[in-house]
């Protein structure tokens, strides 16, 4: 492999590292955001009797909060994890090891309009050069 090539690779190797460590701390964050609505419906689930007289038709409030509770939690625990796997995806391309695993957190990314969606079809396209593939059989 021809030197700038490598030296331009080794660079937006780093440029994705430093990115996917960006963008897992603001996936992170924004996630933690919504644990202030959970709280809400936890205190709402404490006492139902908060905003007001519960009516006596329609379904158990309790249990809408339960189901609405439970999704927000679950939606909660995903976002999480998910800027936790674009933290360690960041330091995999950081050190040339796993490329599958960056390249499945990538995909998701997609879906994160415009900042993610840049990152994962700028985190595809590297990790599908043949140059970068070297790089990482180089470090095996």
């Amino acid at each position: 492999m021809e030197p700038t090539r490598r030296i331009l690779d080794e660079e937006h190797l780093r440029l994705l590292a430093l990115f996917h460590y960006i963008s897992g701390g603001l996936t992170i964050l924004f996630s933690c955001v919504f644990i202030i609505h959970l709280t809400f419906l936890g205190l709402l689930m404490s006492s139902p009797n908060l905003l007001g007289p519960v009516p006596s038709q329609g379904p158990d409030p309790q249990s809408v909060l339960s189901v609405i509770f439970t999704i927000f939690a679950v939606l909660i625990a995903l976002g999480i994890g998910y800027g936790i796997a674009q933290i360690i995806s960041g330091r995999f391309l950081a050190r040339r090891r796993h490329r599958t695993f960056s390249l499945i957190v990538a995909i998701p990314n997609l879906l994160l309009i415009p900042y993610g969606t840049l990152l994962g079809v700028f985190t595809l396209m590297v990790l599908g050069r043949e140059s970068v593939k070297n790089l990482y059989t180089e470090k095996t």
